[in-house]
């Protein structure tokens, strides 16, 4: 249950947030944090203060959750799935809080971009497919080597709403700690676009097939933190138009907008907006391999991603190659996620 007075946190910072007084500078994955025994530690706090400090942006803390632990991709990253993590965190969003600044949780199920070495009892990873992420990529072990990723384990229909309550509990967990809101990770490769993209489900259940379908899961997990903790807390991010880890679309126009038009009507229904919709940048749809840095056509990025933002019935950040430089933005998006010109810190790497 959450106290009045992160609810009044909450609605002051959200405000403040979406004032183009202050435009909000997201972080966008601070991914490899160092954690101890999936637990937030003294040096996260230390590096989260001071980034505040330093730079007065709005800050993601990405967890892996669920009792499947299916978020394991890097190793060392705290987690948000029980109540010795919610009272490590603590500490954390209080210090953040102090320097003036907001603090969201990314929740994020990784599915098949982890390895058993990453997960307790060595157990497989599960997605959408059995089919394994292509040896074009590596995951980083325990042992600070590089592997290829093995197969997953398919997912049976049975078991997906047992996902969607993880989510909701680990949404719950995290306003327990203090953050301002969450963020649902449904981008880059991870468990939800895994049931989103053409490219890697190939279900035959009623998780698949239709563009309907495939957005099914993202929703459902949506709808439950949605009730979980109310829609002006929960932000949403999405990548319909990028390859990380094998993560295609043969259509990746009509993905984003088939989320986008249900997630308005969630809005809808529930007479509340969603905090944001946060959509990574599509340039590296062009790159062949990620890592290239072969540039797309700017002129068809802006016209792709201002086609979701005026769809998209509520506030819209964008991320992925943004400077401070604010001729750099694209495609009439309001704030802009940063990433690398904040990456100053140690502990954040």
């Amino acid at each position: 249950m959450v106290a009045a007075v992160a609810a009044k946190r909450v609605r002051s910072c959200r405000e403040r947030r979406l004032s183009m007084k202050e435009v909000a500078r997201c972080l966008g994955e601070l991914s490899k944090l160092n954690s101890q025994n999936e637990l937030s530690n003294p040096c996260i706090i230390l590096s989260k203060a001071a980034m505040a400090m330093e730079t007065k942006a709005s800050l993601f803390s990405p967890c892996k959750l669920g009792q499947y632990n299916l978020s394991h991709r890097f190793p060392h990253v705290p987690g948000i799935f029980n109540n010795d993590q919610v009272e490590a965190w603590k500490p954390v969003v209080q210090k953040v809080h102090a320097k003036g600044a907001v603090i969201f949780c990314q929740l994020w199920h990784v599915g098949r971009a982890s390895h058993p070495e990453l997960k307790p009892g060595g157990i497989a990873p599960i997605s959408s497919t059995d089919k394994p992420i292509s040896k074009r990529w590596r995951v980083l072990l325990p042992n600070g080597k590089y592997e290829i990723y093995p197969s997953p384990r398919k997912l049976g229909t049975h078991e997906l709403p047992q996902i969607v309550h993880e989510y909701r509990q680990s949404a719950l967990n995290a306003i327990e700690a203090g953050f301002d809101g969450i963020e649902i990770h449904g981008a880059h490769g991870y468990l939800l676009d895994q049931f989103m993209k053409d490219g890697i489900n190939e279900r035959t259940d009623e998780y698949s097939g239709s563009l309907q379908n495939r957005c099914k899961l993202i929703i459902q997990v949506v709808q439950a933190v949605v009730s979980a903790i109310g829609a002006d807390r929960v932000g949403v991010r999405i990548s319909p138009a990028i390859d990380h880890l094998d993560a295609m679309d043969s259509n990746p126009r009509s993905l984003g907008l088939a989320v986008i038009d249900r997630l308005n009507k969630l809005q809808s229904d529930c007479g509340s907006k969603l905090a944001y919709l946060h959509i990574t940048q599509p340039r590296y749809t062009a790159y062949g391999q990620t890592e290239s840095g072969r540039p797309g056509s700017e002129d068809e990025e802006a016209q792709l991603l201002r086609t979701w933002r005026n769809a998209y019935q509520g506030t819209f950040i964008c991320s992925g190659g943004f400077t401070r430089d604010p001729s750099r933005g694209r495609g009439g998006c309001r704030l802009g996620g940063l990433w690398t010109p904040l990456h100053f810190k140690p502990g954040f790497g």
